[in-house]
């Protein structure tokens, strides 16, 4: 600063090139900020469509459940009560006429009945297994996946603790429907011929993974909005804190694991 009070030349300079990297520098923060707002809009609008496109897949789902349960019950259930209800009011009749045809049809209506209660408890047993709630998650995953074996075809390897995993309801629950999505995903799309199931606790998480030799997975699919499978499986373990990855194994075939606290502690990051 010159002797008169006023800046020189330098000063001025100086000032200016401050001025510069100033403004340098809340342009390049508002530009970062601008670009994560764009970021953060995307993966709302993004989130909002999965969770549009999940809704209506659930939707879809139970419509379709209940349809297929109105024709079960009416064409199942339905024929064989009335089945019996006719040679019921036979019976007196042939009871009175010869009684080895009685005794026969009394056979054949204790075969019905026998078949129909059995029908039952498969119907209730596919809306929700009993084993889950009698003998526990791992009892339930052992069920579930001979029940896939024999179903599919597909041979099945599992590693499964010794003892019960105590889990409560919610969590139990969201397990095991993941596995049973990813099962009937290897049987609809991998080609598979061997199925590997991991089930174990460790560190203070529950982990449950499903390995096939299958075809692999396409990356663009594992996110895509209309793949609500995995979408759903990815959202019955986010409520609980889980996390789920789907990945291509290099040696063929796709790993599906999910990562559940045993507790109520969150594991998204």
């Amino acid at each position: 600063m010159s002797g008169t009070g006023k800046p020189t030349i330098q000063t001025l300079r100086r000032r200016q090139r401050l001025f510069e990297k100033s403004i340098q520098y809340r342009a390049s923060e508002f530009k970062k900020f601008a670009t994560e707002r764009a970021r953060a809009e995307d993966e709302l609008g993004r989130s909002r469509e999965e969770l549009r496109a999940l809704a209506a897949h659930l939707q879809a789902v139970r419509e379709e459940e209940r349809a297929r349960l109105a024709r079960e019950i009416h064409d199942e259930l339905s024929g064989s009560l009335t089945a019996l209800k006719m040679d019921l009011s036979l019976l007196p009749d042939r009871a009175a006429k010869d009684r080895n045809l009685f005794l026969e049809k009394l056979t054949s209506m204790s075969v019905l009945i026998d078949d129909t209660l059995a029908r039952v408890h498969t119907i209730v047993t596919e809306l929700r297994p009993v084993v889950l709630d009698k003998f526990g998650l791992v009892a339930a995953v052992e069920w579930q996946i001979g029940e896939f074996q024999e179903r599919s075809g597909i041979a099945c390897e599992s590693h499964l603790p010794a003892e019960e995993i105590l889990l409560d309801s919610d969590r139990s629950t969201a397990v095991f429907r993941i596995l049973q999505e990813a099962l009937t995903n290897v049987m609809r799309h991998a080609n598979a011929t061997k199925v590997v199931v991991d089930l174990r606790s460790e560190a203070e998480s529950l982990i449950l993974s499903v390995r096939d030799n299958g075809k692999g997975i396409d990356p663009k699919v594992i996110y895509a909005h209309n793949s609500t499978g995995l979408l759903g499986m990815r959202e019955r373990a986010l409520p609980l804190g889980g996390v789920t990855r789907i990945t291509n194994l290099p040696e063929g075939g796709t790993l599906m694991s999910v990562r559940i606290p045993q507790n109520n502690v969150s594991l998204q990051k």
